[in-house]
């Protein structure tokens, strides 16, 4: 599945009126304003300026963090800025735009940030799991409060169903194929800048929760959009696991050993990446199976039967894994060093 470096702007970029100035102070209504707020149920008028002050609170605590050196300053300030958000949805329910900045905020400093950094806030599995439900939650409010914000094609039903790959469930890939499905409808793919991923990415979701004839067609969708490496691959996978094997081997005979390093050097460098990541030696058993280096291929099966992943398409593994292994039993005994001269490892 590609992916690219998830990039929400922070809160504090996105436009809003604040209740208060930069200096602290208040600023003056105008004469329009004030009718309204004569008009305003005193209720609502109390609840406007808790609104007003928790937002003010949030964007200056999340000012702070961003400014912070350590970790436990930094932690703190976002606590707060988060904290403050919230309580902006509890003064005014309907509001979507705390939950947006609370979203920000979390994906900001515990889902993007460089865990190597030394304030850095994302670091275990543990982190991501929770901050990503919470994310999660937020934009799922920011939705529900403002269905037609421009914000949901423009970033957040792409992120939401990158979290929701993540997070693995069936439960939550189902989620994430409606988030790619909602993003695809509301713009075509070419109008989109995620659009050709997007398509990708549902293909890819759509083979993970076992609906193969519809991997296979969002696939053949998405290679009239764009042309990758991963993507022929995923068609291969797909129509393995459909019992179109020869197809799927002669797609990938076509790239070559250098299209099956291509697509192991993405894996490492994560531009692209499966879930959950055994996925990775079913492709990688394929291609190595369909350029003849069956030791290779042997391996990645027998890893990806290890990892657990996808159940569903493991007897298909342990078939093309025990065919590899009678036609290596017919084959007379070669220098292992010819595969290694070709590119693959020494078995």
């Amino acid at each position: 599945m590609s992916t690219r470096v998830l990039a929400l702007a922070l809160a504090l970029g996105v436009a809003a009126t604040p209740a208060l100035a930069d200096d602290g102070a208040r600023r003056v209504r105008d004469p329009e304003d004030t009718w309204k707020s004569l008009a305003r149920d005193p209720e609502d008028e109390i609840a406007q300026r808790a609104y007003d002050q928790a937002m003010f609170d949030g964007d200056t605590h999340l000012d702070l963090a961003v400014a912070a050196t350590m970790r436990a300053s930094r932690e703190k300030e976002l606590k707060l800025a988060i904290e403050s958000y919230e309580a902006a949805t509890r003064a005014r329910p309907d509001a979507p735009e705390p939950h947006f900045r609370a979203a920000a905020a979390i994906l900001r400093f515990y889902l993007e940030c460089n865990p190597h950094e030394a304030a850095a806030l994302c670091r275990g599995a543990d982190t991501f799991q929770r901050h990503a439900r919470r994310v999660i939650r937020h934009w799922d409010a920011f939705e529900a409060k403002a269905p037609l914000d421009p914000r949901l094609e423009d970033d957040i039903l792409f992120e939401r169903a990158i979290l929701h790959t993540k997070l693995a469930t069936a439960e939550h890939l189902a989620h994430a194929r409606d988030d790619y499905k909602k993003l695809l409808a509301r713009v075509t793919p070419r109008q989109n800048r995620f659009g050709a991923l997007a398509s990708g990415n549902l293909a890819e979701t759509e083979m993970m929760l076992g609906d193969l004839d519809a991997a296979i067609i969002q696939y053949g969708r998405t290679l009239e959009l764009a042309q990758g490496v991963s993507l022929y691959f995923g068609l291969a996978v797909a129509l393995d696991r459909d019992e179109q094997g020869q197809q799927a081997r002669t797609i990938l005979r076509s790239f070559g050993i250098r299209g099956v390093r291509d697509l192991e050097a993405a894996i490492v460098s994560r531009d692209v990446f499966y879930v959950p990541e055994g996925e990775a030696y079913y492709y990688l058993a394929l291609g190595y199976e369909a350029n003849g280096i069956d030791e290779a291929a042997i391996r990645y099966y027998d890893e990806f039967l290890a990892s657990g992943a996808h159940p569903q398409f493991a007897p298909r593994a342990r078939a093309n894994r025990a065919a590899l292994v009678e036609r290596r039993s017919k084959r007379k005994p070669v220098d292992a060093t010819r595969d290694w001269e070709r590119g693959a490892p020494i078995p």
